[in-house]
């Protein structure tokens, strides 16, 4: 968005700043060099936004409410604002919008390409009158790894099962997925059937720590939303220790060593990942109370980070121990992305003391909007979202009758624009 004048741009920003509504996904676009506050030569106007680059005549600045970057002349800014740019290199830092991709402290390897189909299955329940049936699927999020062009899906070959599905794109989101709606021919007792078919190229990718160059004088501490945090006196003490014994990259790892050891895997536990206070009394959870977790542990040291809803492509027909458990917990996984200034988002696994770092070619980051796919439902006058009912220890069920299946077959490919070019209907039905 071009400016024509400061104080225009500068007013629509502090506007926009004064409706910002502090939630989790302000550290979605924090950059940690470190968020703050910007003002034109007059004092009057201010914005809340973070350095991604300059140059001799102007700076690149990323607002903190919707991610959104924007130019302004040296010129326009405050004596402050340009003393402190005195005192930096007049080079990049990393952009907080996207993940790491540069030598030498990201390495990627085996390149694949996965052929994914999606399937969800359903009946309409005997008491149900519904006037609206909708189904979404995510889709993979455009990565450096994964595709060539950040405003189109991660994927390619895409196909939809009803063929009336569409595609659509939430750009303040970042969401790319599948929407299929329907109107007619959901009475109750009738079956529905969803597919989404697509290709995704993959590879290994490793973060190397000790190429880190970013340091604990790279950050401010994030805002965080209204909720205290749920820490004990000694994890909090825990933490502040840490922070003086580690660099950022080291005490990433530290928590995910913590985390294993403290923590036992459950995918059978009924509270929500969110209530961070019952997973640490519990002492267990799944890969999305891990997640939650460590996020905790992250605004306690002030490190943004975020969630990644992805697939964990591990079982091509899509079943495993997991799916007895709950019958959507297919392929699926959540792990979170955490910002280091100098590189930029720094993809960890949570589970993983050994080498939270690696992340093999089977995780793909899918939509970052909700976990692969989601049902929702209109009988009155407002949309519903389907949520599976807790029947007591480890057994879940959907009045629905609800079943998502994620089934894949996977190739090599010599290099990361160049994947066979088998179409994703023909080999992702393997499974079906």
């Amino acid at each position: 968005m071009a400016i024509d004048r400061l104080t225009a741009r500068l007013t629509g920003l502090i506007m926009a700043w004064a409706c910002l509504l502090l939630a989790w996904n302000t550290c979605l676009f924090g950059q940690a060099d470190a968020a703050r506050t910007w003002s034109d030569t007059t004092g009057s106007y201010k914005i809340e936004a973070v350095l991604v680059s300059q140059d001799g005549t102007g700076v690149q600045l990323r607002r903190i409410d919707n991610g959104e970057i924007v130019t302004v002349p040296l010129e326009k800014l405050s004596a402050g604002d340009r003393e402190y740019l005195n005192g930096l290199a007049k080079t990049p830092l990393a952009d907080p919008g996207v993940p790491a991709d540069t030598a030498p402290w990201l390495t990627k390897s085996n390149w694949v390409v996965y052929h994914v189909n999606m399937k969800a299955t359903l009946t309409i329940p005997p008491q149900r009158d519904l006037k609206l049936l909708r189904l979404r699927h995510a889709l993979p999020t455009p990565r450096p790894w994964s595709s060539p062009d950040e405003k189109s899906p991660g994927a390619t070959n895409i196909q939809l099962s009803p063929e009336s599905g569409k595609q659509k794109f939430d750009s303040k989101l970042d969401s790319h997925y599948v929407i299929h709606d329907l109107k007619k021919g959901i009475d109750p007792g009738s079956a529905h059937e969803f597919n989404t078919r697509f290709d995704v190229i993959s590879c290994d990718r490793e973060f190397v720590p000790t190429a880190s160059r970013t340091t604990w004088d790279d950050y401010d501490k994030p805002k965080r939303n209204s909720e205290p945090s749920v820490l004990t006196p000694d994890l909090k003490a825990w933490v502040a220790q840490l922070k003086t014994e580690h660099t950022p990259a080291a005490f990433l790892a530290k928590i995910c060593e913590w985390n294993v050891k403290n923590l036992t895997y459950d995918a059978s536990v009924s509270h929500f990942p969110t209530d961070v206070a019952i997973t640490l009394a519990a002492k267990r959870g799944h890969c999305g109370h891990f997640c939650e977790l460590t996020g905790e542990f992250c605004w306690e040291a002030g490190i943004p980070f975020r969630r990644v809803f992805g697939l964990h492509l591990h079982e091509e027909d899509g079943v495993d121990d997991l799916t007895s458990i709950r019958s959507d917990f297919s392929n699926a996984h959540t792990w979170i992305e955490a910002l280091l200034p100098k590189e930029g988002w720094i993809e960890l696994e949570p589970a993983d003391a050994q080498n939270p770092f690696r992340m093999a070619a089977m995780f793909i980051q899918n939509n970052p909007e909700f976990q692969n796919y989601e049902l929702s439902f209109k009988s009155g006058g407002q949309l519903e979202l389907h949520q599976y009912r807790t029947m007591g220890a480890g057994t879940f069920s959907s009045e629905f009758g609800l079943a998502h299946l994620i089934t894949y077959s996977v190739e090599k490919t010599d290099s990361p624009w160049s994947a066979p070019k088998t179409a994703a209907g023909d080999s992702a039905s393997s499974g079906q």
